[in-house]
């Protein structure tokens, strides 16, 4: 107990050590935390393993299916590395500009500090094109693979691919991000 105490001493010392020489660099130049020049538009990359949708161009915005839920990405926004989960990547590239959208299985979204957004996934496709009527029987046929399961690795699958189509299904039936 008394070197657990002795080291959270420490980490302690340490951290007000660190905050007073961050508290000291602010008060000279409010600006050093900040970013100086943030861009008008984001630089963004959508890109599936055998092409790239955009790349490295311009864009108002863009929405993320992220981990977490719908995620907003804007020239500025703060580093981020995230999942993505299946759902709608809508882009606008103009503010008063259409949205396209694209539905991803999964993926990955890398939000830098110089306002490039680097989206990589398996596949995208545009909302407009998914056949509802597939999307749903795949769904359904997924859900009866998973009441029909015998081992976990089965139920697991068939939950995965319920889910997926799932989400297609309403994506493609709604337009939510219009």
């Amino acid at each position: 107990m008394l070197r657990l105490a002795t080291t959270l001493g420490r980490v302690t010392a340490t951290s007000s050590a660190t905050f007073a020489t961050a508290a000291r660099v602010l008060a000279e130049d409010p600006m050093a935390a900040g970013p100086k020049d943030i861009p008008e538009k984001l630089t963004l990359t959508l890109a599936t393993p055998d092409k790239a949708l955009y790349e490295n161009e311009e864009v108002y915005c863009t929405l993320i299916p992220s981990m977490v839920g719908m995620t907003g990405v804007l020239p500025g926004h703060v580093a981020l590395v995230t999942e993505l989960k299946p759902g709608v990547v809508v882009v606008q590239k103009e503010s008063d500009g259409p949205k396209e959208q694209y539905f991803v299985p999964t993926g990955f979204a890398v939000v830098n500090d110089d306002s490039t957004l680097n989206i990589n996934v398996p596949e995208a496709v545009p909302v407009a094109d998914i056949d509802i009527e597939a999307a749903r029987a795949a769904q359904t046929e997924y859900t009866n693979a998973f009441s029909a399961a015998s081992t976990d690795e089965e139920r697991a699958r068939a939950q995965i691919g319920a889910e997926l189509y799932g989400t297609m299904v309403l994506a493609a039936s709604q337009d939510v991000f219009a």
